[in-house]
């Protein structure tokens, strides 16, 4: 058994008109992005801008398989760093990362100079990033960087469930 991650609050982001009145159940705070349209940097924006604790760990509402024990892991990556991002596949994993609260600042003025993309902000921060082969070593498998976004990747997802 996992034990909880060390957190005092869960934000739920997304547009204002999505929120899921009555979906979500339990110790949620819904948070509409402070720009609607904007894309996922300003949907990170969102919820650092609102979050009380030092650092968030920021994840999609894609990933039925996360792991607590990953997610404590990337955490205690984060030492000096302002940021800490996995690579699965070659690809940055802006939306399975650790973000310092403190970064709201630096992200409002990358939006402002036209900045879109969490990879190309992540770049210009202190970011830590973890390869594949280090990821595997803390959590086999990598079921926790499976995403659902289709009905066969749902139809997978099952399977692997069972």
């Amino acid at each position: 058994m996992h034990s909880a991650l060390p957190t005092t609050e869960m934000l739920v982001v997304g547009r204002a008109e999505d929120e899921p009145a009555g979906v979500i159940e339990g110790p949620f705070r819904y948070v509409p992005d402070l720009e609607q349209g904007g894309g996922p940097l300003v949907g990170i924006l969102s919820g650092l801008a609102v979050a009380s604790g030092e650092c968030a760990l920021v994840v999609g509402c894609d990933l039925p398989f996360l792991d607590p024990a990953l997610l404590r892991a990337l955490t205690a990556l984060l030492d000096d760093h302002d940021a800490v991002a996995p690579v699965v596949g070659g690809v940055v994993q802006t939306t399975h990362a650790v973000y310092r609260c403190t970064l709201a600042p630096a992200i409002r003025a990358a939006l402002g100079a036209g900045v879109r993309s969490p990879v190309r902000f992540l770049s210009s921060v202190r970011t830590r990033y973890v390869p594949e082969d280090e990821l595997e070593r803390l959590s086999p498998g990598l079921r926790s960087f499976m995403g659902v976004n289709t009905p066969e990747e749902l139809a997978a997802a099952e399977r692997l469930a069972r």
